[in-house]
């Protein structure tokens, strides 16, 4: 994996766009081995934005793919805090369940003690249930 992100990240930093969209399709393809092994928790945002691109987004359980973003940004939540607002943009909120919303107030509740996180939270609720009075 190591070698992968690596050659990922020399592949966007020399603009070398036929390698980097054969190591997302790569990455793609393999998505579900890479998932459970936790590999993308090392990925910066750059591969993380180029890899759940907007076909591939959609063809994800939007539920399924929160959750993997959540634990990219609780696996290093101090610089990856703000992506939480890339994840509320990215994902199809309609989408997602009442329970999985109130779920990651629980699972997560831990990264409250962020008051970017708090409003992201409030942003999120306020997208899904509109306005709170």
């Amino acid at each position: 994996m190591e070698n992968f992100i690596t050659a990922f990240s020399v592949a966007q930093d020399l603009e070398m766009k036929t390698l980097e969209e054969n190591l997302v399709q790569q990455f793609q393809a393999n998505f579900m081995i890479y998932v459970e092994n936790k590999h993308y928790l090392n990925f910066s945002f750059k591969m993380m934005e180029r890899i759940f691109d907007v076909y591939f987004i959609n063809a994800l359980d939007q539920e399924f793919l929160s959750s993997i973003i959540l634990d990219w940004i609780d696996y290093d939540c101090d610089s990856r805090m703000s992506y939480f607002k890339w994840m509320i943009e990215t994902v199809n909120i309609g989408d997602l369940s009442t329970n999985f919303i109130l779920e990651i107030g629980s699972c997560y509740a831990h990264l409250f003690t962020c008051i970017t996180f708090s409003s992201m939270y409030v942003e999120l609720l306020d997208k899904y249930y509109g306005p709170l009075e």
